[in-house]
């Protein structure tokens, strides 16, 4: 969002300032690893907060070097962990500020920003355990450039909300699906008029 008045001066001090935080969130991030970036830029990926298992398996490191990486973005101040609370404690992450996100996200390549929505929505997709992750899934599978896989997780999607009775999110998932080429495109049309 460009909150920058538009008044020559006033502009360009904005932008001014705004280019010298991103100087200053880039050599936050200068001395961090080779391991470290390849998560930050996998985390990047998948948003905000994000999971142990989830950065790992799209990351394609292995558990030690997962567990490095992250103790080393910690200390930096780059993320910090999270603990939700249930029988089976899941070890989350949150980045510590959005722009520092939002930064990585911009400066990974388009290439491996769509390889790396792939690997997301694939680790979500094979661990959904009864919960249905189809529309984080279907976004990753979308900004990954798998139409057809987002249109069949778009429909889950769908499936899924409507079983909850959000007749809006079910017909807004139906509609992507649609866009997306779904094959079945007379029961997807059946359903979104039902």
């Amino acid at each position: 969002v460009n909150t920058c008045a538009h008044d020559g001066a006033a502009f360009h001090r904005c932008t001014e300032r705004r280019e010298y935080e991103r100087e200053l969130l880039r050599a936050k991030l200068e001395p961090v690893s080779e391991a470290g970036r390849q998560l930050l830029a996998t985390a990047a990926v998948i948003g905000r907060s994000f999971d142990f298992d989830t950065v790992r398996v799209a990351s394609g490191r292995s558990e030690e070097e997962t567990v490095a990486a992250l103790e080393e973005l910690t200390e930096r101040g780059l993320v910090h962990e999270l603990r939700e609370a249930s029988e089976l404690p899941v070890v989350t992450y949150d980045f510590s500020h959005e722009r520092i996100r939002a930064l990585v996200y911009e400066e990974t390549s388009l290439a491996r920003r769509r390889l790396l929505h792939r690997r997301v929505a694939e680790a979500l997709a094979g661990r959904a355990h009864g919960r249905s992750p189809a529309a984080s899934v279907a976004r990753h599978f979308q900004l990954a450039g798998q139409d057809a896989d987002a249109a069949g997780s778009f429909k889950a999607a769908g499936d899924h909300a409507r079983t909850l009775y959000a007749n809006r999110e079910a017909l807004a998932h139906y509609r992507t699906a649609l866009a997306l080429g779904h094959p079945d495109a007379a029961g997807l049309h059946e359903a979104i008029g039902d």
